[in-house]
């Protein structure tokens, strides 16, 4: 074997075991996968002896997220979309293919919980490695090493605003870095207003929202910087609350999937049984399952304490 791993095995150790992989010289590539199992996970080590220059493999999010095996390490290179917890570094990577989210980054030493010693940013370009885990649903990339950082052309301190159903003006200051700011947005109630030019370099944008007649919306605004040799592009989420609308079962159903707020009243057909309140309704028109019912207080769990039974007839937001 051109590989030998040493110690093979071993009790658990608190502070951690040291295993050494040692290797003799070679003129021929050789490659191996290593599985490690502690503690009843897997990770998977793939060891490469390379004859000539190395090549690091770069994945696509899609084949990461679609092809991919736990334990296994992925290198995939994106843009910072969205970033979440700043202590462990918790953050979305787009590479235009997918996006997978990270959970947790090590700083420049190898050590976790100092992720903002890395002066990573929405917008910002990089490269990461590191083992692919399913959580539930969720494909993550666990604890990455960052290989290489390009700093977005734009930024802005905020990626989500809310306006009122009744419309109005916003601003979102932008710093950018290029050769001007391009502004498109998917949503034909926000326009832009106006831009100008603030004493710290940055740029206020000012958009207008009109009122909101119908149930809650949303739009994107995304914003790119370009020179010659590169682009960047931020995104903001614009949220705005709408009327809750009246609607029967089966109007509801028909409806779009999108954040609009609907109000059923129908007999409970079926309770499931269980703390959540999964029970399916009916009115003249159909019949829909409820996944989830929240008390008066907004908590979840509840469901056998609101001593609401099937046969009942209940209206629902």
């Amino acid at each position: 074997a051109w590989l030998t791993v040493s110690p093979a095995s071993g009790s658990a150790a608190p502070e951690g075991i040291k295993v050494t992989f040692s290797t003799a010289a070679t003129d021929s590539d050789y490659s191996s996968e290593v599985y490690v199992n502690c503690a009843g996970k897997v990770q998977v080590l793939t060891v490469k002896q390379i004859a000539g220059p190395v090549e690091i493999v770069i994945s696509t999010c899609k084949d990461v997220i679609e092809k991919g095996v736990d334990g296994k390490i992925y290198w995939v290179e994106g843009q910072v979309t969205s970033i979440v917890q700043t202590t462990y570094g918790n953050w979305y990577l787009n590479d235009g293919t997918g996006t997978l989210y990270i959970y947790g980054t090590l700083d420049a030493k190898g050590n976790t919980q100092n992720f903002l010693s890395l002066g990573l940013a929405v917008g910002d370009r990089v490269m990461v490695h590191g083992p692919r885990l399913t959580y539930g649903s969720t494909i993550e990339l666990v604890d990455v090493t960052v290989d290489k950082i390009t700093p977005s052309l734009i930024k802005t301190k905020v990626d989500e605003v809310e306006v009122p159903k009744e419309g109005g003006t916003f601003e979102v200051a932008v710093l950018y870095k290029g050769n001007g700011l391009e502004i498109e947005y998917d949503a034909e109630w926000l326009s832009v207003r106006s831009m100008i030019k603030g004493a710290d370099d940055s740029t206020r944008v000012a958009f207008v929202a009109q009122p909101n007649p119908g149930g809650d919306r949303e739009a994107t605004v995304s914003m790119t910087s370009a020179t010659s040799s590169s682009s960047s592009t931020i995104q903001v989420t614009v949220s705005q609350k709408g009327a809750i609308i009246d609607a029967t079962v089966a109007q509801f159903i028909a409806a779009a999937e999108d954040a609009t707020q609907y109000r059923l009243s129908g007999i409970i057909t079926r309770d499931t049984g269980n703390d959540y309140g999964n029970i399916y309704i009916k009115d003249a028109t159909g019949e829909v399952y409820i996944y989830g019912v929240l008390d008066a207080e907004g908590k979840t769990k509840q469901w056998k304490n609101m001593g609401i039974k099937e046969g009942d007839i209940v209206t629902l937001i």
